[in-house]
């Protein structure tokens, strides 16, 4: 996944009403609703048959941000691997294991803390 998909993503996710949203069935019509909250009131989300897509969309409001972050975090230790890579502390014949983990720790942690 590229740059811009994960920011179409963000933007998306951005713009979608806020809040965690959460799915109800409503008996008489046997109909579910994922509802969200809208300026300090519940808003429809979706009027869904099934109650496993509607609790699919409800969890995907929180679901897609604990994906994005996760992405985000995966992604700085991708560079930090690269970085330790290029300087020649990582190889495919790295001896001592605790040193390389001890550098990628600390490299990881000064690269989360700027």
């Amino acid at each position: 996944m590229n740059a811009q998909r994960l920011t179409e993503i963000r933007e998306r996710a951005a713009k979608a009403t806020d809040g965690a949203w959460r799915a109800t069935l409503d008996d008489p019509y046997y109909r579910t609703y994922v509802l969200g909250s809208f300026n300090k009131g519940v808003h429809v989300i979706a009027d869904i048959k099934g109650d496993n897509n509607a609790d699919f969309i409800a969890h995907a409001r929180t679901d897609v941000e604990d994906l994005l972050a996760e992405v985000e975090r995966l992604s700085h230790v991708v560079a930090v691997i690269k970085e330790m890579a290029e300087e020649g502390y990582v190889t495919a014949a790295s001896i001592d294991e605790a040193f390389v983990c001890d550098i990628f720790l600390q490299r990881l942690n000064e690269e989360l803390n700027e």
